[in-house]
């Protein structure tokens, strides 16, 4: 029978008493122990208390972060600004307020964040402005023709030469800037009536969306795609936005965001087309359940398509293979294997079944995971190298769901969440990573199957077996109804590939 594993610690006291105790970050907590450690019943209210105390210590840590209170007080400023800048339709001001918002957030959020200057992370910096604090807001030529008429004067006290009409231009413009904002933001500020109601706000439907799609049975990573792709709106848009005023000028500055924040290169186009993807069908969440009455127009335009990068395929070269497969434990080896023998992911490998292996006949018939539910995709059977049968039957485990598990007896792939957050385990790769970096390699752990594939396609006698070695869905009209998976071809594609590699281990 195997040995119970506790997640606390027993500590003995007087008799056959005693208590439950876990650290958690710095912290020592105790719990009550009942009768003794065969106490069911008081280990389960012991490790249900844990989590409470867990959650309460998580939240307490990070309100401590250093300098929160001065992040929030600038985010809401900014926020503020953002909200200020589309009353008025000032595309270029809602950009920078959006940016700055998003780099607040992601400093704030950061394990050990900096400090908050004063200088460059508030909206309106003081420049010696002179006119008191506007009461109430003035026409936009108004604040204008005030503001001009301050600057000329300030700059004279300032003792800027009449020949210097650049600088003194640029001085006078600023201020006007400085002015008008302030304006803006005292006007925001006198109209308190118009505020919108927590519950109706983006930020509110935002996070209901979220819950109601995780509930909805996607995996929790895809549920934390959505999370972040849908904050990244909420930054860009205004988290205080009215929702049911969500309209297409909203989805165009969402759209000249993404564009932006590729050419800044903070990512690729193929990211920012899922979240594009993600947000529209937020809006059309929205309009479904009648938060919205009419859906944006520009929508479905095909002016505000983003069209994702091709992929760009990374693989290995022969030698680079070699050298990994040498300096690689002997699970890592098989993985390795796995990858350039049957084209499998870490996602693969970890649900490999002990039934996918035919232990006489030497092969491995599986369909791809990902892909696993679409009916075109075929199922292929892979003829296995003799290194790959034998560390197979070697590391093979006894579980009868996983063909293979790691040393500590958890499945090679796993995520959850927790506390709202996607937390991965993902032993494979972190072994990889490990292994290429003490090599001095770049690379994944995909571009393993990828260099078989290139391999394949690269040889005249096995081009376009490369596309069921990688267990994709017929693309021609042949494949689809006509043509069955090509095994025997397949088998002898799988033999050329065992010899280019030339790879050896003593099991």
């Amino acid at each position: 029978m195997a040995r119970k594993r506790f997640k606390l610690t027993w500590q003995t006291g007087a008799g056959r008493r005693g208590r439950w105790k876990k650290m958690y970050k710095g912290r020592i907590l105790y719990f009550d122990g009942g009768s003794g450690k065969s106490d069911a019943e008081a280990y389960s209210r012991a490790l249900a208390d844990f989590e409470r105390q867990k959650l309460l210590i998580d939240a307490e840590v990070a309100f401590e972060k250093p300098h929160r209170a001065e992040y929030e007080r600038a985010i809401a400023e900014w926020e503020r600004v953002l909200l200020a800048a589309r009353t008025v339709e000032d595309q270029s001001a809602a950009i920078v307020a959006a940016a700055k918002i998003d780099d607040l957030h992601r400093r704030m959020n950061s394990r050990k964040p900096p400090g908050v200057s004063r200088r460059t992370d508030y909206p309106v910096r003081r420049f010696g402005l002179r006119i008191g604090q506007i009461q109430a807001p003035l026409a936009q030529s108004d604040v204008a023709k005030v503001a001009r008429s301050a600057a000329v004067d300030l700059v004279d006290e300032l003792g800027v030469a009449e020949d210097r009409e650049e600088e003194l231009e640029r001085i006078v413009e600023r201020y006007i800037s400085n002015v008008i904002w302030k304006d803006r933001l005292a006007a925001a500020s006198v109209q308190p009536s118009q505020e919108t109601p927590r519950e109706s706000t983006l930020k509110a439907f935002v996070d209901r969306y979220v819950v109601k799609r995780r509930e909805s049975g996607i995996t929790p990573t895809a549920a934390d795609n959505i999370r972040r792709h849908l904050q990244y709106m909420q930054r860009k848009l205004g988290p205080g936005l009215d929702a049911s005023a969500v309209g297409g000028k909203h989805v165009d500055d969402l759209h000249q965001a993404l564009l932006q924040d590729c050419e800044g290169k903070r990512f690729t186009k193929t990211y920012a087309a899922d979240i594009f993807k993600t947000a529209k069908m937020f809006i059309r969440w929205l309009h479904e359940t009648d938060v919205l009455h009419q859906l944006p127009k520009n929508l479905t335009s095909r002016a505000l398509r983003i069209t994702r990068e091709p992929p760009v395929i990374k693989t290995y070269t022969v030698e680079q293979i070699r050298e990994l497969f040498a300096a690689a434990p002997e699970d890592l080896k098989l993985y390795i294997l796995l990858a350039l023998n049957c084209g499998m992911t870490q996602v693969d490998i970890s649900a490999l079944k002990p039934e996918s292996v035919d232990w006489d006949a030497g092969t491995l018939t599986r369909k791809r995971g990902k892909t696993i539910h679409f009916e075109r995709v075929p199922t292929v059977t892979y003829k296995l190298w003799g290194i790959t049968l034998r560390l197979l039957k070697k590391l093979r485990s006894n579980d009868p769901n996983h063909l293979l598990l790691s040393s500590n007896g958890k499945t090679l792939r796993g995520e959850e969440l927790r506390n709202g957050k996607l937390v991965r385990r993902n032993p494979i790769r972190v072994a990889f990573v490990r292994l290429r970096k003490s090599l001095g390699q770049s690379g994944d752990f995909k571009s393993l199957k990828k260099t078989s594939a290139s391999l394949l396609r690269d040889n005249a006698e096995f081009n376009g077996v490369e596309a069921v070695f990688l267990d994709h869905a017929p693309k021609s009209m042949s494949d689809r109804h006509y043509a069955g998976v090509p095994t025997t071809l397949l088998a002898r594609a799988l033999g050329w590939l065992e010899g280019r590699y030339c790879l050896h281990v003593t099991v």
